[in-house]
């Protein structure tokens, strides 16, 4: 098979892999509950756009002057924003980060653009873990580890494709259903792992310290019960406080 046609449906599921991780952070913001109206409006339109341009529904560019005319005016937009808007630095750094989060996936060409993406799209992830300590951030961060299994994969593969031969037809019709099932067996895999390890760790660590350190060691500490008339005494204790 040539390499172009063999490269279509890998550039696809690439673009469908970098949409997911901007949405995943988005939807991980957003469901914190911080974002205000505006921005939750016009994120979710700028993905939809993109989306409809990677499922070949629209077909249009933004041209590079338009992209660079958009940055200048959110650079004079931000400090109105802090000062008048949100008047916090906080919130309106969120709201510059959606922004280049928008203008990016709607134009990025060049694997520098996609990288750029990629990190932008875990500063979402990393603002939504310092907003928001509900489910949906665990949801989020799932969806948000599956796609980007599925999109290193895929960049790998986007990546040795470009260097150019010839590839083997067999197989190629169902290249989406495989690498997605492998992205998520594998992105399953790292999540029991790292739950697991955070269950076990803190468990592993106490019957270690309590199995090499004699018993005769203490440790200070406060006792959370109180008797009215008895003067307070500082309690010991063998487990670590």
């Amino acid at each position: 098979m040539p390499v172009g046609a063999a490269a279509l449906p890998v550039e696809r599921f690439f673009q469908i892999s970098l949409l997911g991780l901007v949405s995943s952070g988005y939807l991980a913001v957003a469901g914190s509950g911080y974002l205000d109206t505006p921005t939750v409006t016009l994120t979710a339109a700028g993905l939809l756009l993109r989306a409809l341009l990677v499922l070949g529904v629209l077909r249009f560019e933004i041209s590079a002057r338009a992209v660079t005319l958009l940055t200048l005016g959110y650079i004079g937009f931000f400090p109105l924003d802090y000062f008048f808007l949100s008047g916090d630095l906080l919130r309106a750094t969120v709201h510059l980060v959606f922004f280049l989060a928008v203008v990016k996936i709607l134009t990025a060409r060049s694997a520098r653009d996609y990288l750029a993406t990629a990190a932008i799209s875990f500063l979402e992830l990393l603002a939504a873990a310092l907003l928001s300590a509900n489910l949906n951030f665990f949801l989020c961060l799932a969806a948000y580890l599956v796609f980007a299994v599925s999109a290193f994969t895929s960049a790998e593969i986007r990546r040795s494709l470009e260097r150019g031969g010839r590839v083997a037809r067999s197989g190629s019709g169902r290249f989406h259903a495989r690498l997605a099932t492998l992205s998520m067996a594998t992105a399953a895999g790292i999540l029991i792992l790292t739950g697991g390890l955070f269950f076990l760790l803190p468990r592993t660590l106490d019957a270690a310290f309590r199995h090499l350190v004699s018993q005769r060691y203490y440790l200070p500490g406060f006792s959370n019960q109180v008797t009215l008339g008895q003067i307070g005494e500082v309690k010991t204790r063998s487990s670590p406080v």
